[in-house]
């Protein structure tokens, strides 16, 4: 996370005005890109848990989750293959 931070902080260069100092918008867009970087983490261990499910129990949970029945179909009868498991884009 600290790299991503240092990263981030080389390429940002924020203002200072009236409404808030650069060190303050700097800190502000470490904390966005923290709370980011950490929801990207807690979707893919969701991710991993639905692909290791029988595809039964996995729609189930996708369709309590989010209510997406084409995410509940995407798996073809028989079980996911490799090709159709569910990830992040790219």
């Amino acid at each position: 996370m600290s790299e991503a931070r240092q990263a981030m902080e080389a390429e940002v260069a924020p203002i200072d005005d009236i409404r808030s100092s650069a060190l303050y918008r700097l800190h502000v867009a470490g904390n966005l890109l923290q709370e980011f970087l950490e929801g990207l983490f807690r979707l893919n261990q969701i991710l991993a848990r639905w692909n290791a499910l029988p595809p039964e129990e996995a729609a189930t949970e996708i369709l309590s989750c989010c209510g997406s029945r084409a995410w509940a179909r995407i798996s073809p009868p028989g079980g996911r293959s490799r090709t159709t498991r569910l990830s992040l884009p790219r």
